[in-house]
């Protein structure tokens, strides 16, 4: 990515630092009108309505977390060496924030998948997919076929169709990597996110088979992931499992064990460095992704000189704008957040 110059990077910095406390930008207008522009009698400008974060609680007492206000919690209901929970804005589950503490029954190869499925007909290693290769990336290409298999009538996995790994940006504490993708929904609507998950094998007599650990991603609709990014992984890193969670299996999972023990640091960590990846991430995609969304909504972007906050503008705004407060944005720039909408009175 290149190098913003440092008024740039000081305002970047203020920014993030900003997102963590108050949550990110929802990416519709609030109510909170900022300063005019000079041509008050022709529009107004109107800062982005912040998202607040609040603590949630397990009503059973298995863990605690930040989620973004209106948010719900979806518990599925399996065994604890399982546990899985989705946390999404019921009006438009692209926003979410999701976690699978393992899931199991993944073969090497298709071909040994096959011969398991001649040998033992209807069991997990003939339905799921083989992880060939066993990656992160590939994982996610097979996310709705693994857990399509495991839908409960309380709980719906995300469909990802079309699932296309854009860069990787990090490792995970648990060792698998961290990749920014994108696919699309059940509605085709076009979602983007962070992803990880962890691959361990494991040898069954004549097949190799793998667990996967620490399944988690959030996500937001295309165009509207540099606003959410912080207040997300915020409340992914604030994850904590409760003893009353931790002395329901102990002993049954090593591996699990040992990362319930150290969860604090582990998913805190594994914040920090997705954060830490993201920003050092190539931002190429995210500025074409931003100028795709705002032609589709019909925007333009521009930033004022004075303070270089950064709005979107109706369409046809800098031809009807006579100032030079408000310029049209520099490429880099479309990796900022945005601070409010320019209307038309």
């Amino acid at each position: 990515m290149k190098r913003l110059t440092s008024l740039l990077l000081s305002i970047v910095l203020v920014g993030v630092l900003t997102a963590c406390e108050n949550g990110a930008d929802s990416g519709s207008p609030g109510s909170k009108t900022a300063q005019a522009p000079a041509e008050k009698e022709a529009f107004t400008i109107k800062a982005t309505q912040k998202k607040k974060l609040v603590d949630y609680t397990d009503p059973n007492g298995y863990f605690k977390m930040k989620i973004p206000e209106g948010f719900t919690v979806n518990v599925y209901p399996g065994d604890l060496i399982h546990y899985t929970f989705h946390v999404s804005d019921p009006q438009n589950p692209q926003y979410s924030i999701f976690f699978n503490m393992k899931t199991e029954g993944y073969l090497k190869t298709e071909a040994e998948r096959k011969w398991y499925g001649s040998m033992y007909p209807g069991t997990p290693f003939a339905n799921l997919p083989a992880l060939d290769p066993p990656t992160t990336e590939y994982f996610y290409q097979v996310f709705t076929q693994s857990f399509s298999l495991s839908n409960a009538a309380t709980f719906t996995f995300q469909t990802m169709n079309d699932f296309e790994m854009i860069e990787k940006v990090g490792k995970s504490m648990t060792g698998g990597d961290v990749i920014r993708g994108t696919f699309t929904d059940e509605k085709g609507r076009k979602t983007d996110g962070l992803f990880s998950a962890s691959m361990y094998p494991v040898s069954l007599y004549y097949v190799t088979t793998y667990y996967v650990y620490d399944t988690m991603y959030v996500t937001a609709p295309e165009g509207e992931f540099i606003e959410w990014e912080a207040p997300l992984m915020e409340c992914l890193g604030s994850i904590e499992f409760t003893q009353k969670f931790v002395d329901g299996f102990m002993g049954q999972e090593e591996i699990l064990g040992r990362s319930l023990r150290a969860n604090a640091q582990i998913y805190n960590e594994t914040s920090d460095l997705i954060t830490k990846g993201w920003e050092a991430r190539q931002s190429t995609y995210d500025i074409l992704s931003q100028k795709r969304s705002d032609t589709t909504l019909g925007y333009e972007r521009v930033y004022d000189t004075e303070t270089n906050e950064i709005y979107r503008a109706y369409n046809g705004f800098t031809d009807d704008y006579k100032g030079d407060r408000y310029k049209t944005v520099t490429d880099n720039m479309y990796n900022l957040p945005v601070n409010g909408y320019i209307e038309k009175k």
